[in-house]
C-alpha cells in the first residue's frame, strides 16, 4: 500500500485460487480528496485516527502527509475499509479508479490457464470456477433418444431423458455449450464455429427440465447408483473433481446431457466421451470474449484517455456518433462522448464490458 501527497492510494491485492495457484494484482485510486479537505470531511475524528484502515474513519497513515512515496509496514486492508474521499479533476468531482497486473504476476497466473488458445483441452487440474463449457467436435452425433447403458431401466430412462431431436456437428465444425444454474433451474447456450467463425446459434439461453438443479441428487442417485456423488460431480461439472473416484469405466461414466443446436431445438450428447473438452470459466475460454489487453491492443491514447474508436471496435459494436476527430478535443468533451457512449448504445451494455487501463511493464484481461 502506497500513498504521496498527490492523493493516491495503491493497493497490493494477493489471493489464491483452484490448486494453490497465487494471484496478484493491484488497485490504484487517485484524484482523491486533498488533505485539507479530507480534514474538513472528517473533522471530529482529527486525533483520533487508528492505526489500521476501518469502515467508519481513516486510517492514521491516510489522514496526514507522507512526505513523499510510503510503503506501511505490516497494515491491511480490508473489504469497505475507507481509503479516501473522491476529489476533482478539470475542477469537476473525480475519482480515477484501475486494476491491473504487472507483466510477471500476469504470466505467472494466466500462463497456466487457457486465454487465448482456440484450442483448448480439458484441464488437468481440479480449479473450477463459473460455468461450465464443453467443445464438440464435428463428427460427435447428438443422439435423438439416449440409451443409457446399464443403469437405466425404461421408465427412468423417459423420466430423465424425454425425446429430443437428433443432429450432426457439421465435420469441421465446432460445437461450443455454455451451462449453468440459476435459482435451480439449469440453462445452456451454444456456439458453432465453422470455417474459424463463432456465430451464436441460441439469441437467449435454453431452460432445461423445471427444478433441475433441486432435483441433481435423486438424478445421480438414479443414474450413477455405484457412486451418486461421483455421478453428482459429473451432471453438474461434467467430470470428476474430487480425487480418487470410483466411476472409472467409460460406461459407468456416461454423461449424457442436453445441448441447444438451435435456438429451441435440443439433442442429447454423451460429454464424457473422447474428443469432447471439457472446460469452466477457470479456462478463460475465448469463445466467451476473453483476451489479453497488453501494448499493442490497448484502449488508452498516450494521453491515458480512452480511445473512442478502439473502445468501439473491441466491442463490436458501431453507431452513428461522431468520432474524436469530429470533436473539440477539449477533456470534458471526450470524457464525454466515451461515457455517453458507454451508457447510451444498447450493444455496448449488452456486452457488460469490463477494460482497464495498461501501462507498458502491465497487462490485464477484458471480458468483453
Amino acid at each position: 500500500m502506497k500513498r504521496t501527497t498527490l492523493s493516491l492510494v495503491l493497493i497490493r491485492h494477493t489471493t489464491e485460487t483452484g490448486e494453490g495457484r497465487t494471484i496478484t494484482f493491484y488497485s490504484l485510486y487517485m484524484h482523491l480528496r486533498d488533505l485539507d479537505g479530507t480534514r474538513q470531511v472528517c473533522g471530529p475524528h482529527l486525533g483520533k485516527h487508528p492505526k489500521d484502515a476501518s469502515p467508519t474513519v481513516l486510517a492514521e497513515w491516510l489522514a496526514f502527509p507522507s512526505d513523499g512515496l510510503q510503503t506501511p509496514r505490516d497494515l491491511k486492508v480490508y473489504r469497505k475499509d475507507i481509503l479516501g474521499y473522491a476529489g476533482a479533476c478539470h475542477g469537476r468531482p473525480h475519482l480515477h479508479f484501475e486494476i491491473f497486473m504487472t507483466e510477471s504476476d500476469f504470466a505467472a497466473y494466466f500462463d497456466a490457464v487457457q486465454l487465448g488458445n482456440e484450442n483448448p483441452v480439458t484441464p488437468k487440474t481440479t480449479d473450477y470456477w463459473g460455468h461450465t463449457y464443453f467443445v464438440i467436435p464435428g463428427g460427435h452425433k447428438l443422439q435423438g433418444t439416449a440409451v443409457w447403458p446399464r443403469h437405466l431401466s425404461a421408465a427412468e430412462g423417459k423420466k430423465y431423458f424425454p425425446e429430443l431431436e437428433s443432429w450432426q456437428v457439421p465435420e469441421g465444425s465446432k460445437l461450443y455449450v455454455e451451462v449453468y444454474f440459476h435459482k435451480g433451474q439449469r440453462y445452456t447456450q451454444s456456439w458453432l464455429e465453422t470455417e474459424g467463425k463463432v456465430a451464436l446459434l441460441t439469441p437467449s439461453p435454453v431452460p432445461d427440465k423445471k427444478d433441475y438443479e433441486y432435483d441433481m441428487y435423486a438424478r445421480a442417485t438414479a443414474l450413477y447408483p455405484s457412486c451418486p456423488s461421483d455421478g453428482y460431480e459429473l451432471l453438474r461439472f461434467g467430470r470428476i473433481l474430487s480425487g480418487g473416484p470410483t466411476l472409472n469405466s467409460a460406461n459407468d461414466m456416461a454423461t449424457w446431457v442436453a445441448v441447444p443446436f438451435d435456438a429451441d431445438k435440443l439433442g442429447y450428447v454423451d460429454v464424457s466421451v473422447d474428443g469432447i473438452q471439457t472446460l469452466s470459466d477457470a479456462d478463460f475460454p475465448f469463445f466467451k470474449g476473453w483476451q489479453k489487453i497488453a501494448d499493442d491492443n490497448t484502449l488508452f491514447c498516450e494521453d491515458g484517455l480512452c480511445d473512442y474508436d478502439a473502445l468501439r471496435g473491441i466491442v463490436g459494436v458501431d453507431d452513428d456518433q461522431p468520432g474524436p476527430q469530429e470533436r473539440l478535443g477539449r477533456v470534458e468533451e471526450l470524457e464525454a462522448m466515451v461515457s455517453g457512449y458507454v451508457r447510451g448504445v444498447s450493444g455496448v451494455r449488452g456486452r457488460e464490458n469490463t477494460a482497464y487501463r495498461i501501462n507498458k511493464d502491465c497487462s490485464i484481461c477484458l471480458r468483453t
